[in-house]
């Protein structure tokens, strides 16, 4: 069938535009060029994260330098990436790793000179062939555990109990009370 054979090649090229897109982003992020970065998305794009909500190229890149200015040995590499397409082409999954050492201040935290190694996954919408959406999605309590700002437990309860403290104080001085 015409139709099917047509909706098949769309998908596959609609996965290597998805592949080829990753593989600048992935680049940028490895070579932490924000610029790079930004050039990739949309002026009003929407970058949602455990860490933070932000809108727009000059938040996002305000973010992405502090991000590579508090890791600046952050890599992801590629072989850790796996890329996921949903049926309507508008958007994918990336999944993801990120090792690198906080040797500055991040998003609140002060520099723990200490070594992490985050995977997570990205919920990426694109617009054309630029990106108007990412949601990033990692085990927030591992990464604040690798940091040394909470302590390590194996019990989810507590996990829940420390992450729902940890977001009240975020939200707290977000609105400033």
């Amino acid at each position: 069938d015409a139709a099917a054979r047509r909706e098949e090649i769309m998908a596959k090229q609609t996965l290597a535009a998805l592949q080829q897109l990753n593989e600048a982003m992935f680049g940028a992020y490895n070579a932490h060029d924000a610029a790079g970065v930004l050039e990739l998305l949309t002026d009003d794009i929407t970058w949602d994260a455990p860490d933070g909500h932000y809108v727009g190229k000059t938040e996002v890149g305000a973010a992405l330098e502090e991000l590579f200015d508090a890791f600046p040995d952050a890599s992801w590499p590629m072989e850790d990436v796996v890329l996921m397409l949903t049926p309507d082409h508008k958007m994918g999954a990336v999944t993801w790793t990120m090792k690198g050492t906080q040797t500055g201040s991040y998003n609140g935290l002060p520099a723990t000179g200490k070594h992490v190694e985050l995977s997570g996954v990205t919920l990426v919408t694109m617009t054309g062939p630029k990106v108007s959406g990412l949601v990033l999605q990692f085990d927030a309590y591992d990464y604040l555990t690798q940091l040394g700002v909470v302590p390590s437990t194996e019990g989810v309860g507590f996990k829940m109990l420390a992450m729902t403290e940890f977001s009240i104080n975020k939200a707290k001085e977000a609105l400033h009370l």
